[in-house]
């Protein structure tokens, strides 16, 4: 936790991925090994042509761990691309050479014995969570930076996946992502992505990937209504 409190370079959060270390992966072999084992179909993918060479906010319903392979698999195969994608800060540092972003949450943070700690622990947690606040802006901003960059980012908009069951949306994230459309030269463009497992870990099982319809927007209420119709979410 300390090494993400102090990760950051000229204003930026460091930037870790190894393109040399996807491409040996698959290289290696590893997506045909997911793609035997699962009976993977991937769907509207004609709705990612257009961001071959442009940047992009991917917004994925989140079921499992192996999401991220996934979402990855399906860059590659569609439009021959790498992304970066923000994590949790508790998930192991090698995955940040194949292109996680850490961020700090709250909850990360505040442990269950906060409340019964002394004055001081106390005081040292809220000073913990105050300069993890500020290093999440830095997140953005890195974020805005890489697209500027024409880079593609992968934004789980449940926090944190939920099998067979719909998490709520974290509306403070995307509220953060529309207020990033006035820093940005044009619209971000946000692109839905259902994901949908028949069955949890069964040799060939079903595994749906469908790309929803990209969106430009800045209206939080616009871009909530559009996810929860194009990743079939129902609350």
């Amino acid at each position: 936790m300390e090494k993400i409190l102090n990760q950051k370079k000229n204003g930026f959060f460091q930037i870790k991925r190894k393109d040399w270390i996807l491409n040996a992966l698959y290289t290696m072999g590893v997506s045909k090994l997911i793609d035997s084992y699962f009976d993977i179909s991937y769907n509207k993918t004609e709705r990612l042509s257009q961001f071959k060479k442009t940047g992009f906010v991917l917004l994925p319903k989140h079921q499992r761990n192996l999401d991220i392979f996934l979402e990855s698999m399906l860059l590659r195969k569609s439009i021959g691309r790498s992304a970066n994608y923000i994590m949790r800060s508790s998930l192991p540092e090698w995955l940040e050479y194949l292109g996680g972003i850490p961020i700090i949450r709250k909850r990360d943070l505040v442990k269950k014995d906060y409340l019964n700690s002394d004055n001081k622990a106390r005081e040292r947690k809220r000073k913990e969570i105050e300069k993890a606040k500020k290093i999440r802006d830095k997140v953005y901003d890195t974020i805005s930076n890489l697209l500027a960059r024409d880079e593609i980012v992968i934004i789980h908009p449940e926090k944190t996946f939920h099998y067979k069951k719909d998490g709520l949306l974290d509306r403070p994230t995307l509220k953060r992502l529309t207020e990033l459309q006035k820093k940005l030269t044009n619209y971000i463009p946000f692109v839905p992505l259902s994901i949908e497992y028949k069955q949890k870990r069964k040799f060939r099982s079903k595994i749906n990937l469908t790309v929803g319809k990209p969106i430009n927007t800045n209206n939080l209420e616009e871009l909530v209504k559009h996810l929860k119709k194009e990743m079939n979410l129902v609350y």
